[in-house]
């Protein structure tokens, strides 16, 4: 391949970017990684050589990410995620590295208030890996009924319930935020009902990366040219995550 010996992470980064992000991935994922790489992976360790680089090293960065930026568990996990995933890739196909540093490396862990621990006690979201979100999506088209959904789920780290039952009011384009005031239940086998979150600490803020501005923004046109197309048989409302008919989608099977 010709790459020196003495690459950096970043070139490396940016090497595993073009040739296999670019290459392989949808348009949405590349932009995502992206930002990881830009945002996280390069300003902080992109300088070291990509051979120096020891799990101690990676192990200092992860608790960095909590001490610097104050992520939440689940942006950290995939930051990890997304470092872990490149790393082994050099491995193979690669082989530029002859072991994956970042393999043993832990995923940082906010500590969480009591609330917070109630809420997520039995909670029913699983964070997925980087290569089954990736996975995931290589089946899904982008006007399935589920692609927001899982978009905002895995970037965002939003709850099954708290993904189901937001509503246009609770988003910011502009400001590029999201605030969590409600969630969508199940009361029967087949009836759902929008509640309170959890607890007071689900009550939050969620930033939002451009790219999943720019898919809301797109859901909500898209939404608009269902509603003219399908007329009265198009149920009317305020949620973001509809199906072809305007129904929300939910989980009840």
């Amino acid at each position: 391949m010709g790459l020196e010996s003495t690459m950096s992470l970043h070139d490396y980064l940016e090497f595993w970017f073009t040739n296999y992000v670019e290459a392989k991935l949808k348009f949405n994922t590349q932009e995502n990684y992206r930002n990881v790489l830009n945002k996280y992976l390069s300003p902080k360790i992109g300088y070291y050589p990509l051979k120096s680089l020891t799990t101690r090293i990676l192990e200092d960065f992860s608790q960095s990410l909590l001490t610097d930026y104050n992520l939440s568990n689940h942006s950290m996990t995939i930051i990890i995620g997304v470092l872990k995933k490149a790393l082994r890739m050099a491995v193979f196909p690669y082989e530029l590295l002859s072991s994956n540093p970042a393999q043993l490396v832990s995923y940082p862990k906010r500590q969480m208030s009591v609330d917070e621990l109630i809420a997520n006690k039995h909670d029913d979201l699983k964070i997925i890996s980087i290569d089954q979100y990736e996975k995931l999506l290589s089946f899904m088209a982008e006007d399935d009924a589920f692609f927001i959904p899982a978009q905002l789920s895995f970037w965002t780290g939003l709850r099954r319930g708290e993904v189901c039952g937001l509503e246009w009011k609770n988003v910011d384009l502009v400001g590029k935020s999201i605030k969590v005031t409600q969630q969508m239940i199940q009361i029967s086998a087949k009836t759902v009902q929008i509640t309170t979150p959890k607890t007071k600490n689900s009550y939050r803020t969620i930033h939002i990366s451009d790219t999943l501005v720019r898919l809301l923004h797109r859901q909500k046109t898209l939404q608009q040219k269902r509603k003219l197309a399908l007329g009265n048989k198009y149920t009317d409302s305020d949620f973001v995550c509809t199906k072809i008919n305007g129904k929300p989608v939910s989980y009840i099977k």
